[in-house]
């Protein structure tokens, strides 16, 4: 297994997926506040993060200004078998070659300063077994082309499958205060079980649990662009979005009366505390890695820098406000709810 280190990893969608898209500039600067000021280690993208493999491109670029600095600490985990014209899964072999031979063209083997290179399939693709498709990942192990395999988006008993055809060593799934599935479907207690770590997207709700979702309400709903994906998502829509605002509320009012701290610093706090803690509601938990992004250096610093310690008191008063409050709505829409948990 590729182990992975650092309490946090940075995700990159918002460098080359999400509109607007900062220039080239202000993402270099952006990956190298992460890596440079935080000593971030794993660097979570995929290849489908904008056309034409924008998203390797722009890793390149970095790792070429920056080939003196990182003797091989990185980690690059690189989602992939997700057809952006369909915006489908396919994991067959034969588009998983393509793509991993694209991923080459970037970071061959040998190249001076490569990353560890944590390959996953973004979805289960319901045509392929997932036995099918460890096996052609394990390949790309084998030969060297890859340093690990991850999972992205699956359901415990899906693991279980996986693990006995390849180490796994990672998965990425949704994971904050917003949405804590994963602590009652089972897959904390697969993971705990074979020492697989957690790569939590998403902590900070896709942008409720800030300060500046709480203070603006559904102005902050209506400032996103009209093509951001979570206009489109149920939880973010009508009622829905005004009944979990209400969490936000109360974590916010607990961030800053009790602790004086941002509520993204709290939500972040809070999967810290949990990873590895070897007894959260009677579960030996795995180590959790929460992936925040930040297309500026002054975002990336305001949720990387101000981490606070937890006690399971402070826990447990946490664990009330969010069972006060359950989320409404589902995580995506009818049309991308099929993909998830596969």
């Amino acid at each position: 297994m590729l182990e992975i280190t650092g309490t946090f990893g940075y995700g990159t969608a918002s460098l080359t997926f999400r509109q607007p898209r900062p220039s080239i500039t202000d993402a270099l600067r952006a990956l190298n506040c992460a890596t440079q000021e935080f000593d971030t280690h794993l660097i979570n993208g995929a290849d489908f993060y904008g056309p034409d493999y924008d998203n390797y491109k722009l890793l390149k670029t970095f790792l070429d200004i920056n080939k003196d600095s990182f003797d091989r600490k990185l980690i690059y985990a690189i989602k992939s078998g997700f057809d952006p014209e369909t915006f489908q899964p396919n994991n067959s072999r034969e588009f998983l070659d393509a793509q991993v031979k694209a991923m080459l063209e970037y970071f061959p083997v040998g190249m001076p300063c490569r990353p560890h290179i944590l390959f996953q399939p973004a979805r289960v693709d319901a045509k392929v077994s997932i036995e099918d498709t460890m096996a052609t990942i394990k390949r790309y192990l084998d030969q060297g082309w890859i340093d690990g395999i991850g999972l992205s988006e699956v359901g415990a008993s899906t693991i279980e499958k996986a693990v006995a055809v390849a180490p796994v060593s990672a998965v990425e799934v949704e994971f904050s205060l917003f949405c804590t599935d994963i602590l009652k479907n089972g897959i904390i207690d697969v993971c705990s079980k074979h020492g697989i770590p957690i790569i939590a997207y998403s902590p900070l709700g896709q942008g409720i649990l800030t300060d500046l979702a709480v203070e603006n309400g559904e102005g902050w709903l209506h400032s996103l662009p009209q093509e951001d994906f979570r206009r489109q998502f149920d939880k973010f829509t009508g009622d829905n979005f005004l009944a979990n605002l209400k969490l936000s509320k109360e974590l916010y009012q607990l961030a800053h009366n009790k602790f004086s701290v941002s509520l993204e610093t709290l939500s972040l706090s809070w999967l810290i505390a949990l990873s590895e803690n070897p007894n959260y509601h009677g579960v030996a938990m795995p180590k959790i890695i929460p992936i925040p992004g930040g297309s500026t250096p002054e975002k990336i610093r305001h949720n990387f820098s101000k981490v606070i310690k937890l006690s399971a008191a402070d826990l447990e008063e946490i664990d009330a406000i969010v069972a006060k409050h359950p989320v409404q709505g589902g995580r995506y829409n009818s049309e991308q709810q099929p993909l998830l948990n596969g």
